[in-house]
């Protein structure tokens, strides 16, 4: 629908002829006389064809005096003027005129106007409207453009935010007519009515503004004009009116005292409210640890649920390996993604190559398979490798129509001595090589994994490459157990943060970030408590590769601790975004830290998740050191455009591209001491009473 609405900036369109009204008195005109105005029109469309139409016009015109002769007056008009719809179609136009009025009876003369002649169409040019006499009586009718105007007299009109001007007003209403234009009417004619509203200046009789609104009824829909226009510049001064003014403004801020007032109200009153809330909220999760209450029922949408038993996964069986072997890897840029809709992908991550991603059926054995593929240790000449390609192939569920030949992807012979020969699958090119390559290292670190950190991180810590190679090394997520690493410079800075209380033993309360290694190189004994295998065995292969000081149990906290009373100096949790997570880790750090241990544990940034983890650590009566206002990011695997999560979870779509980039949430960190007040909801002796899933589920 391709609309053109010709010069509305006098909004009226009609061919109503009047006789003009003689003025009382001379309406003087100087060669310094000028103006400029602007008219803004919207139209929207109400009805069938033009239901959810829109047209916006913005015409700026600027008026200068020419020529005098006697009571005739020459101007000079430039216009600009654009036209936009929402169809996409647009207009601009500059154009000039010169045109000739009596300065005393308002006509046009000898056929000039000021706009282009195809306005002729619309308008009737016999008298003008941007003066008028202003000592013309009020209930006199006047016409403008071929309309008949009452001047109705002095009022006030709102210049802009805060001043009022005293003006002229001239109106009409309920004006009909009847408009030929097969552009708005592809019957040829269409009808008008409207209001409108001019308003000049008391002293010289000049434009000051204009208020207009129509109803236009067609053959195919309705539809509704707005137009404003105003008076930007001029020769001729528009004199504020100080009382008038000076009462808005007073009113205005009355106004404004009454909304703060009762803004004041709703914002207290949303705080008590909410604070209500929080503390029900964190209550109830104590009670359903502590066995008091039964949980609520599951509800659909989870965050981070517990699909499966991570402990069925021995993480020492990961570690074996063959003198003999023949270790494959992941290719850089390739991921293992555990996904929350039991589905296991294999990610490419490197956007210039066009490799799918394959996606299929989660099992046990897929992941136990896929951790030492992951860690560069499975053994293309043996059993496993042959299996993991069965499994491969037939649990495949891909996500497009085109089906992958997976197995084609991970097997095809080729003589090039890596393998011996036999009936055992080999690595090969191109296919094979695709995902997979030989491994020269267990647990090498991703070179592309590498060159993304440095592009979406930044930091002048002269341990920075050392963190970006650590983190570089781990190739699986499991989005299930609600993983999501630190980004080198958030793994950095917590860092140095514990080494600012100079711990001797650390607690480390899950650890998908590898905080535990970069302790460990720093001369700090270490044990960690982490339930995932994969996590396990990626730490245990480093620490044996570097000697390092990190004892390991492969443990859910939701069971008792395999740990005698020790007593540490400094514990380490990241959770879940969720109360239950968050009390859960914060109650097994507590329950093994001694009297005046740290605890240093993030928790979601959003303003109710920090109220919730600031209630329940002063209701534990933990003294609270410091509340970290600066974020904390992760590094997730993630579609390239997102904003999207619930917990620590964005939803990927592996149909189009993904890649290692900054996660869309944010954590702070709270540093706290254990005081002999502090209480603890499970010693390290006792299992959640309650039902386990809770931790995870909403």
């Amino acid at each position: 629908m391709v609309r053109k609405k010709w010069f509305v900036v006098l909004i009226v369109i009609g061919m109503l002829t009047l006789s003009p009204v003689k003025v009382s008195a001379e309406m003087q005109y100087s060669l310094d006389d000028y103006f400029k105005v602007e008219f803004t029109t919207y139209l929207q469309g109400s009805s069938r064809d033009y239901e959810d139409y829109t047209e916006t016009e913005i015409e700026t015109r600027t008026y200068t005096v020419d020529s005098i002769s006697g009571d005739l007056i020459t101007w000079n008009m430039e216009r600009n003027y654009s036209y936009s719809d929402n169809e996409d179609n647009s207009l601009y136009e500059e154009t000039s005129h010169q045109f000739t009025i009596n300065g005393q009876t308002r006509e046009y003369i000898n056929n000039t106007i000021d706009a282009p002649t195809n306005y002729k169409t619309y308008y009737k040019f016999d008298y003008t409207w941007f003066r008028i006499d202003p000592d013309t009586p009020v209930g006199t009718k006047i016409s403008i453009l071929g309309n008949e105007y009452e001047v109705k007299g002095l009022t006030h009109f709102q210049k802009d935010f805060i001043n009022i001007i005293e003006v002229i007003e001239v109106r009409a209403e309920g004006v009909q007519q009847t408009i030929n234009d097969s552009e708005y009417d592809p019957d040829g004619s269409f009808t008008i009515t409207f209001d409108d509203s001019y308003y000049y200046d008391p002293e010289t009789g000049y434009f000051v503004a204009e208020l207009w609104t129509a109803r236009a009824l067609t053959s195919v829909g309705n539809f509704d004009w707005e137009e404003r226009g105003v008076l930007l510049e001029s020769s001729y001064p528009i004199d504020i009116d100080e009382a008038a003014t000076q009462a808005r403004i007073q009113t205005l801020l009355i106004n404004l005292v009454v909304a703060l007032v009762v803004l004041l109200g709703l914002a207290a009153a949303a705080r008590f409210i909410r604070k209500r809330r929080v503390k029900a909220s964190v209550v109830k999760a104590v009670r359903i640890m502590a066995g008091e209450l039964k949980p609520p029922r599951k509800r659909k949408k989870k965050v981070a649920p517990s699909l499966w038993n991570p402990l069925h996964i021995d993480y020492q069986s990961l570690l074996q390996m063959d003198a003999e072997a023949r270790p494959a890897k992941l290719r850089d840029g390739i991921y293992v993604v555990v996904n929350p809709d039991d589905t296991i992908a294999i990610a490419q991550t490197i956007g210039t190559q066009k490799y799918k991603n394959l996606l299929f059926a989660f099992s046990e054995r897929s992941m136990e398979l896929l951790y030492r593929l992951a860690l560069g240790i499975i053994d293309t000449n043996a059993v496993e490798f042959h299996e993991l390609v069965n499994i491969l192939t037939n649990t495949q569920k891909m996500l497009d129509s085109q089906l992958i030949n997976v197995l084609d992807a991970f097997t095809t012979n080729r003589d090039d001595g890596m393998v011996s020969d036999g009936p055992q699958p080999q690595i090969t090119s191109p296919a094979t090589s695709r995902y997979l390559e030989p491994s020269v290292m267990v647990a090498e670190p991703d070179s592309h994994s590498e060159s993304m950190f440095l592009r979406i991180d930044k930091s002048d810590d002269p341990w920075f490459n050392e963190t970006v190679a650590l983190l570089a090394r781990r190739k699986v997520l499991d989005y299930t157990l609600g993983q999501a690493p630190l980004m080198p410079s958030a793994h950095l800075k917590k860092l140095r943060h514990i080494l600012r209380f100079e711990p001797q033993r650390v607690l480390m309360v899950g650890d998908d970030d590898l905080i535990s290694v970069s302790l460990a190189r720093r001369g700090i004994e270490v044990t960690l408590l982490e339930v995932d295998p994969y996590t396990c065995a990626l730490i245990a292969l480093i620490a044996q590769e570097e000697n390092l000081n990190i004892r390991i149990q492969q443990v859910d906290l939701r069971s008792a601790l395999p740990l005698d009373q020790e007593q540490f100096d400094l514990f380490v949790a990241d959770p879940d975004f969720t109360i239950e997570a968050f009390a859960l880790f914060l109650s097994r750090g507590l329950s093994m830290l001694r009297i005046g241990g740290i605890g240093l544990i993030n928790f979601e940034s959003s303003g109710m998740q920090k109220l919730k983890a600031n209630y329940l650590l002063e209701m534990l009566d933990v003294e609270i050191l410091e509340r970290s206002t600066e974020k904390w990011h992760y590094a997730v695997i993630l579609n390239k455009t997102t904003s999207n999560y619930h917990g620590k979870y964005s939803p990927v779509t592996y149909t189009t591209h993904v890649q290692l980039n900054k996660a869309p949430y944010s954590s702070v960190m709270f540093t706290v001491r254990k005081t002999e007040m502090t209480r603890v909801i499970l010693e390290s002796n006792e299992s959640l009473k309650g039902v386990e899933s809770v931790i995870y589920d909403f």
